[in-house]
């Protein structure tokens, strides 16, 4: 079984760390689930959902906390109301349709004032949006984003393992439901599973 990590006893670990740690407790748990009964697998599911559900609790409330200034490829200092100007600009390339106007709009006015820190479904929607094939023009828009980019550097050892529980969760659920539809198939839901974070914060648009 899965149980549900306090995210104080793996944040200030290395990312290769906690990679390595949650691959092999991926692989140590698709070996359980193996040997499980179809009625144990339907307890076991329920018991990941519950585990899932927790930290989802853990991101809706977790924020982490915004740097003051990063200093872009030409050596400036840039303060952070200017880069939340820059990440307005960004957004202002966006084109939707009419049901995620509010949700890109909230976006926006969080970065036209942004505060001390940012919630973590803020940062990863910004950072989903920057990574989703914004195209840039010109050296000016080429700096904003290679100082956004910078900018969130600090945020990101936190961010990707934060991210990387959320797919160990996911993993797991996942390897019980492959059991279950190999078992009793009629009874079992389809999940989609994100994929692993990687690479640098802006370039990604999951890291």
């Amino acid at each position: 079984m899965i149980d549900f990590i306090e995210r104080d006893t793996v944040i200030g670990l290395k990312h290769e760390e906690v990679a390595k740690k949650y691959q092999e407790l991926i692989d140590n748990y698709k070996k359980e689930v193996e040997t499980m009964p179809v009625e144990q697998l339907h307890d076991e599911e329920k018991k990941i959902m519950e585990v899932m559900d927790k930290w989802d609790a853990v991101l809706k409330d977790l924020r982490y906390d915004l740097p003051k200034e990063v200093v872009n490829p030409d050596g400036l200092k840039v303060s952070k109301n200017a880069v939340g100007k820059y990440i307005g600009e960004m957004l202002n390339k966006v084109e939707c349709e009419f049901q995620y106007t509010l949700g890109y709009y909230q976006l926006y006015m969080f970065w036209k004032q942004p505060g001390s820190s940012i919630p973590y479904h803020t940062l990863d929607s910004t950072l989903t949006v920057l990574g989703s094939g914004l195209r840039f023009r010109g050296p000016e828009q080429w700096v904003r984003i290679l100082t956004i980019n910078e900018y969130f550097k600090p945020l990101h050892e936190k961010y990707s393992i934060d991210n990387m529980t959320t797919y160990l969760y996911s993993m797991c659920h996942n390897a019980v439901l492959d059991r279950l539809n190999m078992e009793a198939p009629a009874e079992v839901p389809t999940e989609e599973v994100p994929e692993p974070v990687e690479g640098q914060p802006v370039g990604d648009p999951v890291a």
